[in-house]
Parts: structure tokens; C-alpha cells; sequence
């Protein structure tokens, strides 16, 4: 009996977890099919939990959760939005847009004349974008201005920025080593700021960023991220390149940060016109395998314009410490039990403060320590006591000895002199009564 209820319960666990299996793989999104447009709804709350969307009209916000986009009809777009308009993307799970046209997001299935203003994505989750054709001047995200603040967007055809591409989080990944098609990876046509996320950047076209045709602009600013880059050329131009519009004008690329790895057959960047800053002292760069740019370690190329090489780190921020000591000094050492911790900290702060013109950032941490240290001196400081201890009640005043009877004073224990006093009395009692008692028996032996 018990062996079959035993099989019994195994059972029902056995169907149990078929169900819930069954259950996950059923929570899948359907897959896309069409043109999801949004141009004239775009003022509509809406989703479709079955295909893995949802639609925000007050927050222009498109949120996508294991969102499967597969349009298969030539030149049909994916995600469509009214012309100039500013949208979010939020990613949730594993979402892949793929078509067979130019374009996956933005205003119009082609063409160029009508771009959404900007894009921001973000999220936990990840977008993988390919289109069977595609070429640099049209690009499969089509807006003006593109920010990658978080998750993960994995390009496997081009993309068009018009304007600025911001990357500040997330995970950007292009790999289009095998698109004969392709003439540019990523274009971006005025400016490319990249502060934090991690980029790897691994294909046989470049990065290729054009600069403001109408003034001296920074084309491409990296104060920070981690980023990869793997070029396949046998020619002179950068994995990230700056290929000016307008010669009269400077395109210069500054970076200031970020820890870089080359490892090109060309260089990692270059610029037509322009200048090129690296400040070693606050970007890591490692580069190996260059044909071209030995003189710079094959990191950077300017065909008309100057390379500046350079190390500098930001000034170390003194603030809290100058506060802290000017806190410590105005005590006054006598008023506490033990100033030692509070000198010694002030003594080893005073001392790094002898080289404070050589202070940077990397000496930070060394000075935030300091700061703590003289705070907690401070805080554990105990004041002397300068209250006087209360007299002994049953010990007289010295300052009023003169009120004392000089009886008392004569005899200090005033309890055993009236002893004495009274015993005295007493036997002066006796001693008249004695001489009396004399007197009158002389008397009557007299008569």
C-alpha cells in the first residue's frame, strides 16, 4: 500500500512540473509578424501581453518584454512613430527585431527625410537588431539623437544618428564582419560621447562619425566605459573615425578617460581634419597588432591636424580636510582630558598638505581617510572637569574656627567635655554636702 501511494505522489509532482514547464514556455511572446505603428495611436494607452509589449502615452514609453519582431515583407518597418517625436524604449528579457526592409525603428519604412528626435533605451533586459539589407545612409534606428543608458543592444546591421549618440550604460555589441553591403557600421553625424557602458566594437567597416560641417566641433568625447575595438582594415582610417564634411572645419576627438583595447589592422581612431588629445594619465589604452601609427603606438591617426599625447589627472578635492582641520584647530587643548589623537591627525594632514599642489584624484582616498580620522578624534574628546568637590559637613570650616567656644576649642570632642563638666558638678555636689554634713556634727557635739 504504501509503495503504490508513493507512486502515487510521484506522479502527480512528475505532472505538476510538466505543467509549470509547460506553463513557462507558453509565457513566451508571439511573434511579430507586422508593422506595429504608432503614429496615429501614439496618444493611446496600450499593450498586447501575448506579443510581449506595451505602449505608455503619457511617458512615450514603449516597453518590451521578450518581444519577437519578424517582418518578413520588403521594406516594412518594425516600430514606426510619428516624425520628430521623442520615444523610450525599456527592455525586459531577450527582444529581437528583425526585418527584411531598411529600417527596424523609426518615422518611416525608408527613406530619410522623416527621423524621430531621439531615442532613449533602457532596462534590464536586451534588443538584438538585424535586417536582411541595409546600408550606412539610411540604418536600421533612424533618429536624430540615440542614448544608450542601460541593458544590452546588439547590432548586426547599421544604424543612423543624426545628430548625437550618447552611450552612458548598457552594453553596446556590433559585429558585422561579414556584411559586404555595409560601408559604415554606425554613422553618427555630428557627435559621438561615450561616458560609461561597455562597447565592443568588432567589425570590417568603422564607426564613422562626420563631425559639424558649420564649426570646430569635438566629434567624439570618451571620459569613460570600457570599450573593444576590433577593426579588419588594410587601409588608414580608425575603427572609430571622424571623416569630415566641411574641411574648413576642425573635428577633433578628445579622450579623457575609459580603459580602451585596440587591436586593429589600421588604427583605433583617426580624423581627416581635426585634432586628436589622449591624456594617458586618465584613459587606460592598450593596443596591439597595428599596421599603421607606430609613432603612437598605433592608437591614432590626424591626416590634418596635430596628436596630443598627454598625462594629467583631475586636482584632488581638499574641501572636507581644510574644513576639518580649521574644526580642530580652533579647540582649545587645555579643556580636554587628551588632545593627543586630535594632534596627531592634524600633524599627518598637515603633512600631506606640504605637496598639495602635486595633490590629484589618486590621492583621494589617502585624504578622505584623514578627514575621518580628525572627525573622529574630535567626536571622541572628553572635557576636564573643573567642578570643585563638595565639603565634609562634619568636619568644621576653617574659615569660621573663631565661632568655635573656646571651651570646644580647648576640647575638640565637645561630646566628652560636657561629660567631664557634669561629672565635675557632681563631685562638687558631694564635696559640699560632705563638708556640711562636717560642720553640723560639730555643732551638736559643740552643745
Amino acid at each position: 500500500m504504501k509503495n503504490k501511494l508513493f507512486g502515487l505522489t510521484l506522479g502527480i509532482l512528475f505532472v505538476s512540473c510538466m505543467f509549470f514547464t509547460a506553463n513557462k514556455v507558453e509565457a513566451k511572446a508571439t511573434t511579430v509578424t507586422s508593422t506595429l505603428d504608432f503614429r496615429n495611436t501614439f496618444t493611446t494607452n496600450q499593450s498586447d501581453i501575448a506579443h510581449g509589449w506595451s505602449w505608455d502615452a503619457d511617458t512615450k514609453t514603449l516597453t518590451l518584454t521578450d518581444f519577437n519582431c519578424t517582418v518578413t515583407t520588403a521594406n516594412k518597418a518594425c516600430l514606426l512613430f510619428p516624425n520628430g517625436s521623442d520615444i523610450t524604449i525599456v527592455l525586459e528579457g531577450d527582444n529581437v527585431i528583425n526585418t527584411a526592409g531598411l529600417a527596424s525603428i523609426g518615422a518611416k519604412d525608408f527613406g530619410t527625410t522623416d527621423l524621430l528626435n531621439s531615442v532613449l533605451i533602457k532596462g534590464n533586459g536586451s534588443l538584438s537588431i538585424d535586417t536582411t539589407s541595409g546600408v550606412s545612409t539610411d540604418g536600421a534606428i533612424r533618429t536624430k539623437n540615440l542614448t544608450l543608458e542601460s541593458g544590452k543592444l546588439e547590432l548586426k546591421t547599421p544604424i543612423k544618428v543624426k545628430e548625437e549618440f550618447k552611450i552612458t550604460g548598457g552594453e553596446l555589441s556590433a559585429k558585422l564582419l561579414t556584411r559586404s553591403n555595409v560601408t559604415t557600421a554606425i554613422y553618427v553625424g555630428e557627435k559621438l560621447t561615450i561616458s560609461g557602458g561597455t562597447v565592443n566594437i568588432e567589425s570590417g567597416k568603422p564607426f564613422q562619425i562626420t563631425g559639424d560641417s558649420n564649426q570646430d566641433s569635438v566629434a567624439v568625447e570618451i571620459t569613460g566605459g570600457n570599450i573593444t575595438l576590433k577593426g579588419k582594415y588594410d587601409y588608414n582610417v580608425g575603427t572609430i573615425y571622424v571623416a569630415n564634411t566641411n574641411s574648413e572645419h576642425k573635428a577633433d576627438i578628445v579622450i579623457n578617460g575609459g580603459n580602451i583595447t585596440c587591436s586593429d589592422a589600421g588604427y583605433c581612431f583617426s580624423t581627416e581634419v581635426g585634432d586628436i588629445s589622449i591624456n594617458t594619465g586618465k584613459a587606460n589604452i592598450t593596443a596591439s597588432h597595428m599596421k599603421f601609427g607606430v609613432e603612437t603606438g598605433g592608437v591614432a591617426n590626424s591626416g590634418k591636424g596635430t596628436i596630443n599625447i598627454f598625462s594629467k589627472k583631475d586636482p584632488a578635492d581638499l574641501t572636507e580636510l581644510n574644513k576639518a582641520i580649521a574644526e580642530a584647530e580652533a579647540l582649545n587643548e587645555d579643556e580636554y582630558e587628551d588632545f593627543s589623537a586630535v594632534t596627531t591627525a592634524l600633524t599627518e594632514a598637515k603633512k600631506l598638505l606640504e605637496n598639495e599642489e602635486n595633490l590629484t584624484e589618486d590621492d583621494q582616498d589617502r585624504i578622505d581617510e584623514l578627514v575621518e580620522q580628525i572627525n573622529a578624534a574630535i567626536k571622541a574628546l572628553k572635557k576636564v572637569d573643573l567642578e570643585p568637590e563638595p565639603s565634609n559637613p562634619s568636619q568644621p570650616d576653617d574659615n569660621n574656627k573663631d565661632d568655635v567656644p573656646s571651651s570646644v576649642e580647648a576640647n575638640p570632642n565637645t561630646f566628652d567635655g560636657i561629660i567631664t563638666y557634669i561629672v565635675m558638678a557632681i563631685m562638687s555636689l558631694i564635696g559640699i554636702g560632705i563638708v556640711g554634713l562636717t560642720i553640723k556634727k560639730l555643732l551638736l557635739n559643740k552643745n
